[in-house]
């Protein structure tokens, strides 16, 4: 029997083009998909990586938390894998002395404890205090809801 396309189960997903797992290759209700390996990859480089880069990344999962598509795989299968970039992500904000780009990453780990709820949001915010206690941030204040 022939099908018109319509009713066609979704393509499986395929690694993304830096060869991370398809399962960390998340999907969004636009048609695209985000790598959460890259997305760990890129937060966890803060400290390097070129700011505006790691500025998109923050936006970016932010706008995917947003969405169902996205949210639901990660609160299944990921809830804790972008946890310690997070928190690499506001050190190496430190580092920089970004105010800007720490007070994008608590925003989203904000956003994110919200969205996975616990035990994950309870690891999120044991790393992030563990940051903010280190003295790394005495120049940054932010506020971790």
């Amino acid at each position: 029997m022939e099908s018109d396309g319509e009713d066609a189960a979704p393509a499986p997903p395929h690694p993304c083009g830096a060869g991370h797992r398809a399962s960390h290759s998340l999907p969004t209700s636009e048609g695209g998909r985000v790598c959460l390996s890259c997305a760990a990859a890129l937060l966890s480089s803060a400290a390097t990586a070129p700011s505006h880069h790691v500025a998109h990344a923050l936006v970016s999962l932010s706008l995917a938390l947003a969405d169902p598509a996205f949210l639901a795989p990660l609160r299944a299968a990921h809830p804790h894998l972008l946890a310690g970039p997070l928190a690499e992500a506001l050190a190496g904000a430190a580092a920089r002395r970004d105010a800007a780009l720490a007070a994008q990453a608590c925003d989203l780990a904000a956003d994110l404890a919200a969205a996975v709820g616990a035990p994950a949001a309870s690891e999120l915010v044991a790393r992030l205090a563990r940051v903010l206690s280190s003295g790394s941030l005495v120049k940054h204040l932010h506020t971790v809801a």
